[in-house]
């Protein structure tokens, strides 16, 4: 049994793909460890189940596709709408409270509405304010 063999066995990859992924993968990254990094790459490769260059390549990978993850972008977007209801509301209670009035149903569903329209980009907004600013502190170091 070659080495190969024996990796393959011992990880969650099978021969046939880390043969596939071998000839697919043509270009090569290179960077340099401590011993204690090494150790510490070798024993994340070893919990995933998977070889060394595998968990790197994966990680690295991940790393450089993640921009803001949908869900979290969503969640935001949900999170945004409902501060934006939730101001309005309060806002025009306070108006009809003042005029002894109640607030119209119809108002509160122009509310949402307009929520709704303006969540995704008022969260693009955000996720990109947070981007550069984060950017700006690391040129300051």
């Amino acid at each position: 049994m070659n080495k190969l063999d024996s990796r393959a066995k011992s990880s969650a990859i099978s021969l046939p793909e880390v043969v596939q992924r071998t000839v697919l993968s043509s270009k090569t990254v290179s960077t340099r460890l401590t011993p204690e990094e090494m150790d510490e790459v070798e024993q994340a490769a070893k919990r995933d189940g998977v070889l060394r260059a595998e968990w790197m390549r994966e990680v690295l990978l991940r790393a450089a596709r993640k921009q803001a993850d949908p869900p979290l972008e969503l969640l935001l977007e949900e999170m945004i709408a409902t501060q934006d209801v939730l101001f309005n509301y309060l806002v025009e209670s306070a108006r009809s409270s003042a005029a002894n009035g109640q607030i119209n149903p119809d108002t509160v569903l122009e509310m949402i509405q307009i929520a709704d329209r303006k969540k995704a980009k008022n969260a693009s907004r955000m996720i990109q304010d947070r981007q550069t600013q984060s950017v700006a502190r690391k040129a300051v170091r």
